[in-house]
């Protein structure tokens, strides 16, 4: 079944003819008296284009009709902030709308004249109002639908819950859309959507991780002479655990106060632990040498920002420092001011 929908739909993609309607957009929205209709061919990573500007007359009348059909596409229709998605295929582009303004929201407002436009908007009320959870949503995909409308229906749940599970709907749908229509631009801009939101779900991850009383992620990797040296060898210690590389100035420059602040209270139980943004182990070497790091915990996989404990601990900017307490959670983030840094050391010493 879903080899027929690929061909109908890609037929009228690359076609965009063979209706015997004329393409159109008419109705009747109350609360809009007065206002413009704009109508857009949506993209979600790809440039839109806007179709039409509608006015809409006193009694909250429109109508318009297109000189040339419509592709195959999902559309937003919108009326100053207020606005809503549907999809439409070439064949069924002569859309009907009634109801309010307030209506968009929720896409409560009824639609006519294309069978796919309407169950787009009765699938987007159900996501949008919460009938519908992720795991009805995965049933529903499991079906055979119009492509774009699995698209448009896992985009909006996705952008409501960004969690793991919104993630398997949108690659679900993802999945079906490569098969159905590989070479739609829709399709290219869904693997883009897709691993957008799989970064934002790994930093809101690590951000969790990270927080202040949280136990931080594990680090176990290589030193210069290529001993691995693990985050768990400093327990029982107040640790402080700083991201930085040669060529970050406001690292070096942090340098001296690390220095010592280490020097100061090691021997009460205050230790370093360096991890280096490095691709670079010559520079990496002697950095530490020429700041005097004198610290045995420095490590680095030399995979610069796609090092694994910069993906761990959500790092995207440096120096960052975290401060562990002797329980190993963490008791501080980024303090930069050397005497408020000193006060939380000995604090938790």
């Amino acid at each position: 079944m879903r080899s027929i929908i690929a061909f109908i739909f890609t037929t009228f993609l690359l076609a965009s003819c063979g209706s015997s309607d004329q393409a159109g957009v008419s109705g009747t929205i109350s609360g809009a008296e007065g206002a413009d209709l704009y109508m857009d061919k949506f993209m979600y990573k790809s440039p839109m284009v806007t179709l039409a500007k509608i006015p809409i007359d006193g009694s909250g009348n429109f109508s318009h009709t297109f000189e040339e059909n419509l592709e195959s596409g999902i559309y937003r229709l919108r009326v100053g902030r207020n606005q809503f998605l549907t999809v439409l295929d070439s064949n069924q582009a002569n859309l009907s709308l009634k109801g309010d303004i307030s209506d968009f929201k929720d896409y409560s407002i009824e639609v006519q004249g294309s069978s796919i436009a309407k169950e787009a908007t009765e699938w987007m009320n159900k996501v949008s109002t919460g009938e519908w959870d992720l795991s009805s949503l995965k049933g529903k995909l499991a079906e055979d639908n119009h492509p774009l409308l699995e698209m448009l229906v896992a985009a909006e749940a996705a952008n409501q819950t960004k969690n793991r599970e919104a993630l398997e709907v949108l690659e679900e749908a993802h999945k079906q859309m490569k098969k159905d229509i590989p070479n739609s631009r829709y399709t290219k801009d869904m693997g883009v959507v897709s691993a957008t939101l799989n970064q934002q779900i790994k930093q809101a991850e690590a951000k969790a991780k990270t927080t202040i009383g949280a136990y931080p992620p594990k680090i176990a990797q290589k030193d210069p002479e290529g001993n691995i040296r693990t985050l768990d060898d400093l327990k029982g210690k107040v640790v402080l655990l700083d991201f930085w590389a040669s060529w970050c100035k406001p690292c070096r420059r942090a340098n001296p106060m690390v220095v010592e602040l280490y020097k100061k209270y090691n021997n009460q139980g205050f230790e370093l632990f360096n991890i280096s943004l490095y691709k670079s182990k010559e520079r990496w070497v002697k950095a530490i040498e020429q700041d005097g790091l004198v610290w045995p915990h420095h490590v680095s996989d030399l995979r610069g920002w796609a090092a694994q404990p910069a993906k761990d601990y959500g790092v995207r900017s440096i120096p960052k420092t975290f401060l562990l307490d002797r329980d190993g959670k963490i008791a501080a983030k980024n303090i930069r001011n050397k005497q408020k840094l000193e006060d939380k050391i000995k604090e938790l010493l």
